[in-house]
């Protein structure tokens, strides 16, 4: 499960202790994303755009691959025929790469962040990591100003995707970005679930468990 932009592990537990009272191994990742303030803002969004598919799939090899060092053998827990990527935000648009699509390095999104040689290589590397479905929440990234993909690489991929999203948008879009995403993934087997008068927030807490506490 991979949050949004200044998210965090936690901010989706109603979903994941649900999914997890079923039956479902659950990981949750915590990106770590550098904070919008005055001193570090600059670097903020491009460091989620570069990291966020590499941390999917990092995460995702750390789970399911042989490691001889690992602390915990979570291999013995996990069927690695049965993968799902939950992304929302920030982590649908990583997603969608994971699941294969390849970024346009000339689209509005990469090309605006002016990103050196390395950086780009890390972006658009493109790795097999066995995910089997996914399902994007409110996926940041398709909207015409920032599109970070052709359609003729969304139409690569394969995998059953379920998207959802609320029809007022503001942040991801809906018809100029959930839906066309949707419309374009014309490879793969999927469900689009609308919620009518919804925004952004389809997915997240009311706010930290730490800050409810206090």
């Amino acid at each position: 499960v991979s949050h949004g932009f200044g998210g965090w592990a936690t901010s989706m537990t109603n979903l994941t202790e649900n999914l997890a009272s079923k039956g479902y191994v659950i990981v949750a990742i915590d990106h770590d994303d550098i904070p919008g303030d005055p001193v570090e803002g600059p670097f903020a969004f491009p460091n989620v755009v570069i990291n966020r598919a590499h941390d999917q799939r990092a995460v995702i090899n750390a789970m399911t691959q042989d490691n001889e060092n690992a602390v915990v053998d979570f291999r013995a827990l996990i069927n690695r025929d049965a993968i799902g990527l939950v992304g929302y935000s920030m982590g649908g648009f990583g997603a969608v790469a994971s699941l294969g699509a390849a970024y346009d390095a000339d689209g509005g999104s990469l090309k605006r962040l002016n990103l050196p040689a390395p950086a780009f290589e890390q972006l658009l590397a493109d790795e097999d990591v066995g995910i089997d479905a996914a399902v994007l929440m409110a996926p940041w990234g398709a909207q015409t100003d920032v599109r970070a993909w052709q359609a003729d690489a969304l139409a690569t991929v394969e995998q059953p995707v379920l998207l959802i999203g609320g029809d007022l948008d503001d942040v991801s879009m809906y018809d100029d970005g959930i839906r066309w995403l949707y419309d374009n993934l014309t490879g793969s087997e999927r469900t689009l679930l609308t919620y009518q008068l919804a925004r952004h927030n389809v997915a997240n807490e009311v706010g930290r468990a730490s800050a409810q506490l206090g």
